[in-house]
């Protein structure tokens, strides 16, 4: 049935009722029994759409995930710059000390040394002095008193014995005769003699003599032991020996500066 016939049945009904009603003087009766129920009326228009409703409340947060694969490496950063020097260093504690090294190689024979062979008085009245290797040196020009009447031990009077020879601190020939006599003869040898001499060592190597009057023999050496230097200072002149050696150690030669 349509919406509109069960309309009209509806106003149909409720026309017969009010007319019963006036008919019976007002007074109601009973209700009849209940029709049976119309039909099903059509399914109406769709409504528009309503409101957007409020956003609900967040979700509670799902459970983690596996762990996913690791990534592949990364490439190299580059090299830093070089930082700057750091401090220096607290000084460490002095080594033991090395080992004696081994004794240097003998040094070269030196030249021969001379004697007085003999001292004479020449006719010219000149001190002549003859050494045991045949050098003769004029010493100067003495007074001598020429007598031939003989004293003691048969000498001319006036003259005396030789018993030897010396020098003094200033370097000069004296002639000591008998009788304690002396004659300075004033000579004095090329080279001052070295006298009093002190030796230092240097980790048990000779490095250095001091000698009386402010002489000195200072000495270097190579790696190997052997003496590379020799600096001598005489009356305030240097003199340096430097020694060259051949392959198998043997002195090759010896240069004089």
């Amino acid at each position: 049935m349509k919406p509109v016939d069960l309309a009209i049945v509806k106003a149909l009904l409720n026309r017969s009722i009010s007319e019963a009603k006036e008919s019976d003087g007002g007074v109601d009766g009973k209700r009849g029994p209940r029709g049976a129920a119309g039909e099903r009326g059509e399914v109406g228009k769709q409504g528009e759409v309503g409101k957007a409703g409020k956003d609900g409340v967040d979700g509670l947060d799902g459970l983690h995930g596996k762990e996913g694969l690791a990534g592949k490496d990364g490439r190299d950063g580059q090299d830093g710059k070089d930082g700057r020097d750091g401090l220096v260093g607290k000084a460490g504690s002095d080594g033991l000390n090395g080992r004696d090294g081994s004794n240097g190689k003998d040094g070269v024979d030196g030249k021969d040394g001379r004697g007085i062979k003999s001292v004479k008085v020449n006719n010219e009245n000149m001190l002549v002095v003859t050494y045991d290797d045949g050098d003769m040196t004029i010493a100067g020009k003495v007074s001598v008193t020429r007598e031939t009447t003989t004293v003691g031990g048969g000498l001319p009077l006036g003259s005396f014995g030789i018993t030897g020879t010396k020098t003094n601190d200033s370097g000069e020939l004296v002639i000591v005769g008998t009788y304690g006599k002396e004659f300075n003869t004033g000579f004095t040898s090329p080279t001052p003699a070295l006298r009093n001499p002190t030796f230092t060592y240097t980790d048990g190597t000779l490095t250095s003599i001091a000698y009386s009057g402010d002489a000195t023999k200072v000495l270097s050496y190579n790696l190997d032991g052997s003496l590379n230097t020799l600096v001598k200072t005489v009356d305030g002149t240097t003199t340096t020996k430097t020694m060259a050696y051949n392959a198998d150690g043997t002195l090759a030669s010896i240069t004089e500066t």
